[in-house]
């Protein structure tokens, strides 16, 4: 039953995606009911294999927008119109892996692992060159990185005490990691929260590269000299070779071309940029691999991620097209007005705002919440504030705010992952990271108020 009910996943979850792309170009009154139709049934399909919170999240959201359509007496015969966003940010998920698939048969993580092999005299330097291999890796294959940053980095360790080793290693890494995913372009949270906002990533990329290299700077800066006189055993790893160097530099090219193509299509097509991101990612991939002479390759790898990655995208699922749902209903609804006089008021103290939002998403992940869910509730209430508030500076907020819980959130997949990685406990390594956490919220704080 379990296998076949992933096949069934695997195939529905791959055609809600396709009839996706179908309805930017072809947007027919059959398409768009046969994406309402696949997109129910993936909403049937996701409940069984969702984890006790989505489950829950799920029916909340789906409850909630049944009995808003119903007292308000709103017509489901466009619930299709409801699913448009909510699957775009799915169709990024499920193309990722295609890009992963690129990092890893054109051997990029070996580059990495030849960076970090090269002499480095002391912890410090070897703690700048740990975050910056965190920080690339991220912006390629986000929660992958971190188990290959984590092997990569502690074979370099050797000789220092296990407890330094892990704490080093939990700094490094999720702050790397934090700073990457801040501005990546593959990121789903800032899919979600430009579709939030309706601000384009366009607008949100400077200030979001500003605020994440300027933090690099700064973490680097204080790593360095704060490990610096820590053991000086580095000095017995031999060099890295000049092919791993210049594929290191490759890495940056190829993403520099990628938001080119992606820049391109979105204006040949006229699409916004994150459904311009899912349109390019597979053939941009494609091409590199074909160039790299690794095209078998690459295509068997994908294949491979493909048939595994996308049947486990159900709490995805469920929770995008429940939240598309629900908010497709508040919005129809009187419900509307009256949360707009509610939160009138919180417009005369934007601080404040901002402030309660960065804390309330790190304050939700210490009880087990998920960062999405908590943006997904987070994005119904904050609508009623684009229209009078600068929506670049509430985008920014909310995207420092979910971010700010990878590097400390005892219940986030990325400390967990680590956690499993140092067997420590989720805990003590959010311990290690809060006070960096809360300067990232803060900062962001600082940035969305100064642009207002």
């Amino acid at each position: 039953m379990g296998k076949r009910s992933s096949h069934a996943r695997l195939f529905f979850y791959s055609l809600l995606v396709v009839l996706y792309f179908i309805t930017i170009f072809l947007p027919s009154k059959a398409v768009m009911t046969a994406f309402g139709l696949v997109g129910l049934l993936c909403i049937l399909l996701s409940f069984p294999g969702a984890d006790r919170l989505y489950q829950m999240v799920g029916f909340l959201f789906l409850a909630s927008g049944i009995g808003i359509a119903w007292v308000e007496g709103i017509s489901p015969k466009n619930v299709s119109d409801h699913f448009v966003s909510p699957v775009m940010l799915l169709a990024l998920l499920f193309v990722l892996s295609f890009f992963q698939s690129l990092m890893k048969v054109g051997s990029f993580d070996q580059a990495l692992s030849r960076l970090l092999s090269a002499r480095a005299g002391h912890l410090g330097k070897l703690y700048i060159r740990g975050t910056f291999a965190s920080y690339l890796l991220t912006v390629f294959l986000f929660f992958a990185a971190i188990p290959i940053a984590h092997d990569l980095l502690k074979r370099n360790l050797a000789g220092i005490s296990p407890s330094l080793q892990k704490k080093f290693l939990s700094r490094a890494i999720l702050r790397g990691f934090a700073l990457g995913t801040v501005w990546s372009p593959l990121e789903v949270l800032i899919a979600l929260v430009a579709e939030m906002t309706r601000v384009d990533y366009t607008a949100m990329l400077p200030w979001l590269l500003l605020f994440s290299l300027g933090l690099l700077a700064a973490d680097g800066t204080m790593g360095y000299r704060r490990h610096s006189a820590e053991w000086s055993g580095c000095d017995r790893l031999p060099p890295g070779d000049d092919r791993g160097r210049r594929r290191l530099f490759l890495l940056p090219v190829v993403l520099a071309f990628f938001l080119a193509f992606v820049w391109l299509v979105q204006s040949l097509l006229h699409v916004r940029f994150f459904t311009a991101v899912t349109l390019a990612m597979v053939p941009y991939a494609a091409v590199w691999a074909a160039m790299l002479g690794r095209l078998k390759r690459y295509v068997r790898h994908s294949f491979s991620n493909w048939k595994r990655q996308t049947p486990q995208l159900q709490n995805m699922v469920l929770l995008f097209l429940s939240v598309g749902f629900f908010n497709g209903m508040i919005q129809q609804s009187a419900a509307i007005d009256g949360l707009q006089t509610l939160l009138h008021r919180v417009e005369e103290t934007p601080l404040l705002l901002f402030l309660t939002i960065q804390l309330f998403m790190l304050g939700m992940t210490f009880l087990g919440i998920s960062t999405l869910v908590t943006l997904s509730f987070v994005g119904v209430f904050i609508q009623p504030l684009l229209e009078n508030m600068n929506p670049l500076s509430l985008a920014l907020v909310l995207v420092t705010s979910s971010v700010a819980p990878d590097v400390a959130g005892p219940y986030n997949s990325t400390v967990i992952l680590m956690s499993e990685r140092t067997g420590l406990n989720p805990y003590r390594i959010s311990r290690w990271n809060l006070g960096f956490s809360l300067a990232f919220g803060g900062a962001g704080v600082g940035l969305a108020y100064w642009l207002l």
